[in-house]
Order: structure tokens, then sequence, then C-alpha cells
């Protein structure tokens, strides 16, 4: 229903509301004039008119004139004028309907939300009061977000690795996938997941979705959702293999007897008033039903504001209906995971995942671009003979460049596991006395974020399951609106989950098919600097000595020396100082400048006094420093890095000299690799673990001396490897927060 619609009905129902309010007043008068003639007037006589009452008839009050003959011609002028005043979206008379779908009730982002100069304002470019929730999408220049009542619930931004992976992992994992799988998707959100399920060759997606406004709204995420907007009315999308379905999630499959081989939810966040729903025994009790033998069901759960008790309550109560489960982050060290659950093992096969990223033949029909055979106009040979599979491609938007990525992102890789971790710990702390000091009872408390790793001796130690969350004892309901309260206490708990120090998640006992001899060698090595690529140095360390134990290949060599690299900087390569070279058009003056202010550059360096080098460069004028050759630049970002200190935002201007010089003097870099080793550094100090193995790897295999010498087993790095930065949304899905 459009604005004008709503309008009419609106001034229909005001000018019915003020003619009851006229008629009640009407008679209300009435009756008082009845009752005040009768005390006052003397007994008729009966030459007097009277009326069918038989009272004596009197004239209209002055009052009802003004009703009938004023008032009522006014109500359609009124109504215009207030729809003239309405109309402009910027009229003080309308509601700014951004203001109403800020989601302030997030605390963690209010401020930011409420103050302008911190976060601007953004273009609204959809909205809809539906039948279940108000949606909204906002645009942030090029980033745009879909809101649920002011919530933010996808993105194209950095919610995209989530938005793709809730789909990806149950499809690449799936034992007798994905081809002909049947695949349902509860919640429709900006459509890509629905988007990522359709690049499989699955047999066919049903979406259940309850807001009939939320597919319409998601047309702004076309160009990156996949889907075919082809009508202007519900479904709005039209493709082969897919079908939308106006209900609730969880009610459907309660009742539908369709049974499916993937079902993936990814619903609002569980303190989202009837969201809780999706996240109880009964509800996975009942829609485990739905699933096919070996069937897998995908849950995203979040990690952000929420307890680490409410955490284990969801875990534990979705393991508790399924026998084998595998828990995996989003992204690299993001704050949302994915559950897989099933009747059967969920096991991590490389050959399985592995064929799905093999090249595809081009095709001289391709219609849909993907894999078109492209002809060399002179000799007529086809250039591009193989092309990355589409799920190869799709993958690569969600930073997962193979199956080690995924393998990589490990968390608990077992019910047992899960289990394990999902138990609350409590400590005795002395008693205290109750019931008037009468009674005297040992003391417990909590903690909620033990990871159960250490020992819990009687009597001063205990362990209970944390309870899990039915439709009974709603829980999560009403537990985790007070965790958006009390946020601040469970902000660095992100950090436990990816230390070193986190027991669970090692991923060896999932693996299977990673081959023998000099071919497990190789598998295992590449895993290891995947995991280097997720900041799992020790499980790296596992993978490199277990590839030392299977056979001989370059790739541990490289991964030995990339970890090594990054764990110390023992080795650190040595920086040949080049002078400056002065530009031609110069002055003696300036060159004289430039020259002098080199020298005490060199001379701090000399003394290995980084800081003062980093000033004395700094006093050089930027123009000289920065056009005097690609020598002075890397020396620059050297003592950029040299002299940082634990000063992120150094760190960071280190890395974007560093990554200029590698994209506009990349001769210069051929002939200085070490270019490559500093950058590397510091990313690794940023936490940029993706960026300083690319960065590291490039610099080792620069350097490395090949096996035998036998320059045909050099391997290319892997395509895609370089990682991607998304754009900034309202949740940060990292565990590192922005250093200043």
């Amino acid at each position: 229903m459009d604005d004008t619609s709503l309008f009419v009905l609106g001034g229909i129902a005001l000018v019915a509301v003020l003619a009851r309010i006229a008629v009640l007043y009407m008679r209300h008068q009435q009756r008082d004039a009845k009752v005040d003639a009768a005390r006052r007037r003397p007994k008729p006589s009966a030459s007097e008119p009277k009326d069918a009452a038989g009272e004596k008839a009197r004239p209209l009050p002055a009052w009802h004139a003004a009703t009938v003959y004023v008032l009522a011609p006014l109500i359609p002028a009124l109504l215009a004028l207030l729809y003239l005043g309405t109309k402009h979206p910027d009229s003080m008379l309308r509601w700014n309907l951004t203001q109403m779908t800020l989601g302030v009730f997030r605390v963690s982002y209010a401020e930011g939300m409420l103050d302008p100069d911190s976060w601007g304002s953004p273009d609204l470019v959809y909205y809809h009061d539906g039948l279940t929730t108000t949606v909204s999408v906002e645009r942030w220049g090029r980033h745009y977000a879909l809101k649920n009542n002011g919530k933010v619930d996808a993105s194209n931004g950095d919610d995209m690795p989530t938005q793709i992976n809730v789909a990806a992992y149950p499809l690449l994992l799936h034992s007798a996938g994905p081809t002909d799988l049947d695949v349902a998707v509860i919640g429709f959100g900006s459509g890509v997941s629905v988007g990522t399920s359709l690049q499989f060759p699955v047999r066919r997606v049903d979406v259940i979705e309850l807001e009939r406004s939320i597919p319409e709204a998601a047309r702004f995420f076309e160009d990156i959702n996949h889907l075919d907007y082809r009508l202007d009315h519900w479904p709005f999308v039209e493709m082969d293999r897919l079908s939308i379905i106006n209900d609730d999630g969880r009610n459907y499959l309660a009742s539908t007897t369709q049974q499916y081989d993937v079902i993936i939810s990814e619903p609002s966040n569980p303190w989202i008033t009837g969201v809780s729903d999706l996240f109880t025994v009964d509800h996975w009790r009942i829609t485990k039903q739905r699933l096919r033998p070996g069937g897998i069901y995908c849950q995203w759960v979040q990690l952000y504001e929420l307890s680490p008790g409410n955490i284990k309550t969801i875990y534990r109560t979705f393991a508790s209906q399924f026998e084998h489960v595998l828990v995996l982050s989003a992204d690299d060290r993001s704050s949302d995971t994915v559950m897989l659950g099933s009747d059967q093992p969920i096991q991590l096969d490389l050959a399985h995942v592995q064929s799905l990223f093999e090249p595809v033949a081009c095709q001289s029909d391709d219609a849909a671009g993907h894999c078109h055979c492209e002809t060399d106009p002179e000799t007529g040979e086809v250039i591009n003979p193989t092309c990355p599979s589409r799920i190869a491609v799709e993958l690569e938007r969600a930073h997962i460049f193979g199956p080690y990525d995924v393998f990589a992102r490990t968390l608990l890789v077992s019910r047992d596991e899960v289990m394990a971790y999902t138990q609350i710990e409590h400590r005795r702390r002395g008693t205290e006395t109750s019931l008037f000091g009468l009674i005297t009872e040992d003391r417990w408390v909590p903690d909620v974020g033990s990871t159960n790793a250490g020992p819990c001796e009687a009597p001063d130690c205990r362990r209970d399951d944390a309870i899990l969350n039915t439709d009974d004892n709603a829980r999560i309901e009403f537990n985790a609106p007070n965790d958006l309260i009390g946020f601040s206490r469970y902000e660095n708990y992100l950090s436990t989950i990816y230390s070193e120090e986190w027991p669970y998640g090692h991923p060896m006992p999932a693996l299977a098919n990673f081959g023998e001899g000099d071919a497990a060698a190789r598998n295992y090595a590449e895993l290891a600097m995947s995991l280097i690529a997720h900041g799992r140095y020790g499980w790296a360390g596992d993978f490199i000595e277990r590839s030392q134990r299977a056979g001989r290949a370059r790739e541990t060599a490289v991964a030995l020396e990339v970890l090594t690299h990054l764990l110390t900087a023992e080795n650190e390569p040595a920086v040949h100082i080049e002078p400056p070279i002065p530009g031609p058009e110069m002055d003696r003056d300036t060159a004289r400048q430039l020259t002098d202010g080199f020298d005490a550059v060199r001379d701090a360096v000399d003394e290995h006094a980084y800081g003062a080098a980093l000033i004395a460069m700094e006093n050089i004028p930027a123009p000289l420093r920065l056009h005097s050759g690609p020598g002075m630049r890397f020396l620059y970002s050297f003592l950029l890095y040299k002299a940082a200190d634990g000063s992120y935002a150094q760190y960071r201007a280190a890395i974007e000299h560093l990554e200029d010089l590698v994209r506009t003097d990349p001769d210069y870099v051929l002939r200085h690799p070490e270019v490559y080793y500093f950058l590397a550094r510091s990313h690794d100090a940023e936490g940029n673990y993706s960026q300083a193995l690319r960065a590291m790897r490039a610099y080792v295999e620069a350097r490395l001396v090949p096996i035998n010498n036998d320059a045909d087993e050099v391997p290319e790095p892997p395509p895609g490897e370089a990682p991607t930065t998304d754009a900034e949304g309202e949740s940060d899905k990292t565990e590192h927060e922005a250093h200043g």
C-alpha cells in the first residue's frame, strides 16, 4: 500500500472520528438543554406549538450552525494542508524515518548512532511498515544495510562472508552433495545466502520468509545476490530451482512433509522478540525430522553482545539434538559462528571439497558469461581453456580461496567438544549464612567464561551443564536482552576463543582424504599456511611437523620459513640504504637539503636509533622524501615499522606506504624482496594475519632455493590469495578493534 492510499484512509478515518465526536457533543448539549429548560420554563399553555415529544420547539443553538457551516467545510482543506505539509521528506511535520529506525536499543552503538558527527546521516532508500516488522534499507555511500525494526540484519559490507559461508559450509561438507540436494533457507534477508545456494548444483532451494516486504527490499542487493527480479509483486524474484514461501520458518518446518538435505537458518539476533524461538530444543527437535539421513542443519550463532553463559546455552541446546556437531567461524577470527549438526559424522574431506574448486572448461555458448571461451584473433587459439568454478568465484567473496581456508576455521570439531565447552565452572569461595544466621552454606561463584580445560577438583570446584533453552523456560528470550545492557562485561571474550590457549577445534580429528607421502606433505603444509592466515600459529606448527613426517614437499619449507619469520625477528633481512635520487629539475639548495637530511637519517640508522632516524626523515619535506626514488620511500616505510613500538597507527602508516611501493614500483620490489618481509611484519603486528601470510610467503618464495634446483617444481602462488577489504558495517565482525 503506497503513501497516497494510506493518506486517503487516514483522512476518511479522521473525518469519521470528527463526525462521531460532533454527534456525541450535540447529543450531550441537547440533553443538558432539556434539563435546564425543564427547570426554568413555566407550564406551557395549550396554544403554544410543541414538537413530536410534546415539548416546546426551540431553534438550533449557534454552535450547531458553526459546526455544520464552518468546521465541516474546513476538514478537506485541513487534510489537503496536512498532506502537502508532510509529503516532502524534509518537512518538519513528517516523521524522520531514519531516526525512527536507528536501533538505539543496541547500547553498544547508541552513542555513535545519535551523534551525527560520528556516523553521519545515511540515505533511506527503502522503508515499509510490514505486517510483522518495519523494513528499511539505508545507503552509506556504496554500503547498503537492510534493517528490521532498526536492527541491521544484512549488508553488502562486512556481513558478506557470513551471508555466503552460512550457505556454503553445509553444501561443501555434505558427504553426498552438493549435486541434486534439496535446500531450505529460513529467512530471505539480503538474498545473498539464497543466491550462494544457487551457485551450487543443488536441485531446489525453498526460502521461507514471513515478511513479504523483505524480498522487495533485497532488490537493492541485486548486484551481489545473483537473483533475478522479474516481478513487481510478491515474490518479486522468479528463478529456476527457487521457491519463496510466505510463512513462519518454524511453523513451516513443523508442518511440512517435505524432506531436505540441508536446512540453513540465519535469523536475526536471539535477543529480538520472537527470534529466540528458533534457538530452542523444541524447534531443533522438530526441524531435524525434516532432514534426510546424512542431512545437515546449519545454524548461525553470534558471539557479540551475548554473555558467555548464553552462548554456551545456545551451543549446548543445539548439540543436545544432533549426534554430530561442527562449529566454524564465518570469517577470519569473526564474531559470527556457524554450527553444523547431523546424524552422521561431518568430515573435512579434502578430496571431496577440492573437487568443487577444480577449474572448469570454457564454454563457447556460456550465456551467463562465467567462463566464455576467448580466442586469439590472429591464431584462433583459445586463450582461456579453463576458468575457476562458480563455487570458487563465489567463495572468494567470503575470503575462501580453497578447501584449506574452510578447514582452518574450526572452533569445535565434535559434539563431545561442544559438551565439554558448554559447562559452567563454579569455584567455592568460603561460606555464607542465611535464614537469620541459622543456616550456613558454601558460597559458589560461577565462571561462565571458563573454557573448562583446566583442573577442577572437588570439593572446591564443580562443573554444571549449561541450562538448555526451551519453549517453556524461554531462557534466551529473557536473558539475552540483558546482554545488550551489560555488553561491556564480555567485550574481550572473543579473544579467549581465538587465543593460542583455546583448547578446542584442532582440525586434525575431522580431516579425511589428505593423501599419502609427498601429496600428504604438500596438503598438510598448505593447511598450515591457511592456519597462519587465520592467526592459528600453534596449530600451523603442528601441521608443519606432520608435513615433514609425511613426505617431501617444497611447500613444507615455505610454510616453515613463513611461520618462523612471523614468530621471531631474529632473521630480519638487512636493509640496503640507497642514497636519494634528486630530480633533474631540483635546484642546488634543495638538493643539498635532501642530501643533508639523508645523511642525518643514515647516521641514526647506523646507531640503531630508529626513532631519531624517523624524526630526521620526517624533517625532510614530504615532496622531497616521496619523490626522490623508491629507495627513500622504502627507507621511510622501514623506519615507520622499526620505530612503531606498539603504535598501531604507525604500523598502519607503514603498511600504506609499503603497499603503495609494491603497487607502483614492482621492479624495485623484485630486486628488494625484503619489502614483503616488513610489509608482512607490519600486518602481523596489526593482527591482519591473512595479509601477513601473503606478504611473507611472497618474501620466502622470492628467496627460497627450489628443491633439486628444479625450477619446474616451483608452484605459482594460489590464485586469488590477495585479501580484500570490506566496507564497515554496524557490527564489528572481527576480534580486532580499531586501534589509535
